[in-house]
């Protein structure tokens, strides 16, 4: 097993392992987990196939970290966002789709955004209904970083991330 290997591995344990300490009021020991799963993946990042660059986008005057990665080649590419559901990371959101689309020859923008990984954990932001307050700054850096491409797709929403919407059919 190589050491990029090893890390990655130890990213999917840690982050398995804190997910059972995952309750309000945040628990220790969940914290720790977490930020041993980070810390595994930015040494990981560094030994990755494709360079992983550490940024950050701004929500309300909040610096959230984030990973930019593109594919080989000059570019332009077309670039998805990643961000996790409730409990995800933007770390776990490589193994989620980051790898496979990169191989396709997308660019990866992954990021915790409120609710999630790093900006609960170390920010202590929480969900909000208006997602496009997050999704629009991590649109302008991936469409700048991207290297101009006309769209940034997003793929589809996950467990809470998705806004929910009232129905108003009777039955």
């Amino acid at each position: 097993m190589s050491a990029r290997e090893g890390f990655l591995r130890a990213v999917t344990y840690y982050r398995t392992a804190g997910i059972f300490m995952f309750a309000s009021p945040m628990d220790p020991r969940f914290v720790s987990a977490y930020e041993r799963q980070r810390d595994a993946f930015r040494k990981a990042a560094d030994l990755l196939e494709w360079p992983a660059e550490s940024t950050r986008i701004s929500v309300d005057g909040t610096p959230l970290d984030a990973y930019f990665i593109k594919p080989d080649g000059a570019g332009p590419f077309p670039t998805l966002i990643l961000i996790g559901g409730y409990d995800g990371t933007m770390e776990e959101m490589y193994f989620a789709g980051g790898a496979a689309a990169l191989r396709r020859g997308y660019a990866v923008l992954m990021m915790d955004g409120p609710g999630r990984g790093g900006a609960l954990v170390e920010h202590g932001l929480y969900f909000r209904p208006d997602w496009e307050a997050v999704v629009t700054p991590a649109g302008r850096l991936a469409h700048g970083t991207a290297g101009r491409r006309r769209r940034t797709r997003r793929p589809p929403r996950t467990e809470l991330g998705r806004v929910p919407r009232p129905s108003c059919r009777h039955r």
